[in-house]
């Protein structure tokens, strides 16, 4: 399935791109207009005597705009005319100024969106801003180049200022939500090794990992996720390896798996059950996240919240279905599927659901969407045995995990879904995307087993409407 840019990836994607100034008008629009006339239409003619002739006269003329906002360099632009372009930056035409129409583009928006990608003009444009690039401060270089995906140009600029993977624009935004959002995997893997916090929020309340979601980008999701794991598992490592450590927190001992210590914190002041620590996590994170049952056990029969979700987006229930999918041995998938069921029977959400199209549990829903995407049959049918509600719950795009199995090419998973009676002409995004044979036919060919499969269960090809594509 295409996805559209939604308008908030749209406007960074401009803004990015031309480093903060697109959109701004000229208004210059009071020039004569026989003139402006005259050399709007040198422009789309490509008329390079006439253009220089009426920008030298007149060299106000340079940045005059249309009705529509369009300069002589978007004309020449969008005709492809290499000589007059080149004439018109090498003149100083405004290279970041977006046309007013509703598609308001900057004259290199425009050169990829009428010429082909290696087209002399569009080189001299990427040129243009390349150069325009090196005259910002390096925040808005550091911003601007995480989003393009330049690696070597982010290493060089964080390896001469290395606060600069923490700085904020005016917006709140690090270059890590910058490359998030521009679904650049290399540029946020270098960011996060330089010591990006993947839990700071943007001035309206983004963090990387929502923003991921927000574009569906899973395999950002997941690296996320794994690295915000993999930074506590090394914490938790750390603190187990220093001798004669004093336990502190109801957290530490969570994580230790030092149940009477755990004991003897709750009792001495039971507020401690739901205490956040930086990244919002809590003693039951902790303690589902290092397999230890007994705890788990403990600390929801004392009362702790199953359903807190710490700032990478994980409850104490995805981390026990994580640390199940990713354990290998049966004894450990074993002890951790214990625990996921210990909390799916303990989350009163969950036992409150009916219908089966109605809003369920965002942690059934999320982790029913997770195993729909990684082929994890034991996992989805384990949450489909707690809850109904986890074979056709939508996220809140509007897909269902008949969806996520069709797009990843899951046949064992689609087989367990239609044993369930899902609807398989369902549509994703609320009826306004493809349906389950669209997707799987569009990511993985029209002769893959899980499209014959669908076909034959009755499925239809079903394409989104007009304005998702």
């Amino acid at each position: 399935m295409v996805h559209s840019f939604s308008s908030l990836t749209r406007s960074r994607f401009y803004t990015l791109l031309l480093l903060g100034l697109v959109g701004k008008t000229l208004s210059l629009r009071g020039t004569t207009d026989g003139d402006a006339n005259d050399v709007f239409a040198a422009a789309k003619g490509g008329n390079l005597d006439a253009l220089t002739d009426l920008i030298e006269a007149d060299r106000k003329l340079l940045n005059v705009q249309d009705e529509s906002g369009w300069t002589p360099l978007h004309i020449a632009t969008k005709e492809g005319h290499a000589p007059a372009v080149k004439y018109l930056l090498d003149t100083g035409a405004n290279i970041t100024v977006a046309t007013t129409d509703d598609l308001g583009l900057p004259p290199l928006m425009v050169g990829l969106k009428y010429l082909e990608p290696d087209h002399e003009v569009v080189s001299l444009l990427k040129d243009a801003v390349t150069e325009y690039v090196k005259t910002i401060p390096h925040q808005t270089q550091a911003h601007a180049t995480a989003a393009s995906g330049n690696t070597s140009r982010l290493k060089e600029l964080l390896e001469n200022d290395g606060d600069l993977v923490e700085r904020k624009d005016e917006n709140g935004w690090t270059p890590l939500h910058e490359a998030v959002n521009a679904g650049q995997m290399d540029c946020v893997k270098i960011l996060l090794e330089y010591g990006s916090n993947i839990n700071l929020e943007t001035a309206h309340g983004w963090t990387p990992v929502l923003l991921a979601k927000k574009n569906r980008n899973h395999d950002i999701v997941d690296y996320l996720k794994e690295h915000e794991m993999d930074a506590r598992t090394r914490k938790v490592t750390k603190r187990r390896n220093k001798k004669n450590i004093k336990v502190v927190t109801l957290q530490h001992a969570a994580a230790n798996g030092d149940l009477n210590a755990v004991r003897n914190l709750v009792e001495s002041n039971k507020a401690m059950l739901d205490e956040l620590d930086e990244h919002n996590w809590t003693a039951l994170h902790e303690a589902a996240h290092n397999g230890h049952e007994d705890i788990v056990k403990y600390l929801v029969n004392a009362g702790a919240d199953v359903n807190i979700h710490t700032h990478g987006g994980w409850s104490a229930i995805l981390l026990a279905g994580n640390r199940h999918v990713k354990h290998s041995t049966d004894k450990d998938k074993a002890k951790h599927m214990s625990i996921l069921e210990f909390l799916l029977k303990n989350n009163p959400l969950i036992r409150r659901q009916e219908s089966p199209y109605s809003e369920a549990d965002k942690d059934v829903v999320m982790m029913a969407h997770q195993a729909a995407q990684r082929n994890d049959v034991l996992l989805l049918r384990e949450l489909i045995k707690k809850n109904k509600a986890a074979a056709h719950a939508l996220d809140e795009h509007g897909w269902a995990p008949v969806h996520e199995a069709a797009r990843a090419g899951r046949l064992e998973v689609l087989e367990v879904l239609v044993a369930e009676g899902i609807d398989i002409n369902l549509r994703s995004n609320f009826e306004r995307g493809g349906s389950a044979v669209y997707l799987a036919q569009t990511f993985n060919g029209e002769n893959h087993p899980t499209v014959e499969y669908l076909k034959a269960v009755g499925g239809e090809f079903l394409e989104p409407d007009a304005d998702e594509l």
